[in-house]
């Protein structure tokens, strides 16, 4: 094609990271450099995959939480081509690690709806995602609604529908600016 497409598709927060890692491995044989590349995409993907597992766990019964483990380490067996998937260069991996600090900030911010540095952390990691790929909207519309279905059920107490719908507020302003 002779227009570059990149933007409705794919989003440059990945490929604006990877740039100086680009850069700095110039003078590497390009096998070198797409090795590096992939090692550190597969890196984003792995240590975001950990650190939802670990929020999952922590904010689990603790019967759920061996079984959880357990079915972390069986991965491979259900879906062998996971993390080659990751390891390829492209803003997935990228995505896997948003997604994941996403997640453990979401159980935590669940813990204590009224921390309003939570909501708008997650704010801003909505919007990074958004700078990484549309498939964030997806995630920010099932968040929003979420939360909005949450504070539906809650409607006879005034006070708690006030702070949800602050919340909500400060978690979404970030992702409306930045995406």
């Amino acid at each position: 094609s002779k227009e570059a497409n990149w933007q409705s598709q794919h989003p440059p927060l990945y490929y604006l990271l990877m740039a100086p890692l680009m850069k700095l491995t110039a003078s590497l044989s390009l096998v070198t450099q797409l090795f590096t590349l992939r090692l550190i995409s597969f890196l984003l993907a792995f240590i975001g995959l950990m650190i939802g597992l670990r929020a999952s766990v922590i904010h689990s019964p603790p019967m759920l939480r061996r079984v959880m483990s357990l079915g972390f380490l069986l991965y491979p067996l259900i879906a062998p081509m996971f993390f080659a998937e990751f390891a390829r260069l492209g803003n997935d991996s990228l995505c896997l690690l948003l997604f994941g600090i996403i997640w453990a900030l979401l159980l935590r911010w669940l813990e204590d709806e009224s921390d309003g540095k939570s909501a708008v952390l997650l704010g801003i990691l909505l919007g990074l995602g958004l700078l990484t790929k549309a498939f964030f909207l997806a995630i920010a519309f099932g968040i929003g609604l979420f939360i909005l279905v949450r504070t539906w059920r809650e409607r006879d107490d005034q006070a708690l529908v006030t702070s949800r719908l602050k919340q909500l507020v400060l978690m979404f302003t970030p992702p409306l600016l930045l995406g």
